[in-house]
């Protein structure tokens, strides 16, 4: 990486978009400040041991390498190196077909990756490229044009297709620009098996899927089952199942069959009546 980089934090933690501060990414570290204008709503910070209120107007850095490319608490953002993560897929194919090459390994591309779909993922801290990025897709109507929907025989037969290549390992094309244009930024979600952030409207009876954040719908996570873990999520699924009926509080949830593809949809722990609620890896807390 011959230069620094620069990109922003924002939240809508308050119900609103707020600029937090400012990111930047050099050779060797990686720094972060407060904006004066953030610190005087007292509202938390971007990680626990980065609060406001100990890291004040003081920009604080951390040293990077190839493992931890950035904060740790922004890695979470950054979708997973494994064969089966939806998201590093999808995005490298973007990465690919905008270069006309391979992207290289190494922290150029991880921050690429990062200001690309490092928005709308889990807990209330997006990353973008820049606050001109930031306000365009905070608005209102961003998401409604790239609707979604199952019974879209067009977009439905894209998304099937990532999926079905993706997951089930199936030779199927499929256009990733489509799908970028059509779902919109793929937020990143970790785990074992794939999984994408998308919201559902529960007063549709048919089972069709919008991009986060769209107005009036749920937000859920959506895993997607892979060959190598068959039953999975029917034994997810089950768990769900006894937790209720034994009187525990369990998210929504709902178990989809449809053209060879197997869903399970559990409703966002990280949302709480549209307001985002921080969250944070143990992982995150001990590596900062």
């Amino acid at each position: 990486m011959a230069r620094n980089q620069h990109a922003v934090i924002w939240t809508q933690i308050s119900g609103k978009p707020q600029k937090m501060g400012d990111l930047l990414l050099s050779t060797d570290q990686s720094a972060f400040t407060y904006l004066p204008e953030y610190l005087e709503t007292e509202l938390p910070g971007f990680c626990l041991l980065g609060d406001n209120s100990l890291w004040q107007s003081d920009t604080v850095t951390y040293p990077i390498s190839e493992r931890i490319p950035v904060f740790p608490r922004l890695i979470s953002l950054i979708p997973g190196n494994n064969p089966r993560n939806l998201q590093r897929r999808h995005y490298i194919d973007l990465l690919r077909a905008q270069q006309g090459r391979e992207p290289a390994p190494g922290l150029d591309t991880e921050w690429r990756l990062l200001v690309t779909g490092g928005h709308g993922g889990i807990g209330h801290i997006d990353v973008f490229s820049d606050d001109i990025t930031a306000q365009n897709w905070y608005q209102p109507n961003a998401h409604s044009q790239h609707e979604l929907m199952l019974n879209a025989s067009g977009n439905r037969s894209q998304l099937w297709g990532m999926l079905k290549h993706n997951v089930l390992d199936e030779n199927v094309e499929f256009n990733p620009q489509i799908i970028e244009e059509t779902l919109g930024p793929t937020p990143s979600v970790g785990g074992m098996i794939p999984k994408l952030l998308v919201s559902m409207n529960p007063n549709e009876t048919a089972v069709n899927f919008y991009p986060p954040d769209t107005p009036d719908n749920t937000e859920v996570v959506l895993k997607i089952e892979p060959p190598e873990y068959s039953g999975l999520l029917d034994l997810e699924a089950l768990c769900l199942d006894i937790h209720q009926q034994s009187g525990f509080d369990v998210p929504n949830y709902q178990r989809i069959d449809n053209d060879g593809l197997k869903f399970l949809a559990v409703e966002r722990f990280d949302r709480q009546q549209g307001i985002r609620v921080p969250m944070e890896s143990l992982f995150s807390v001990i590596a900062t």
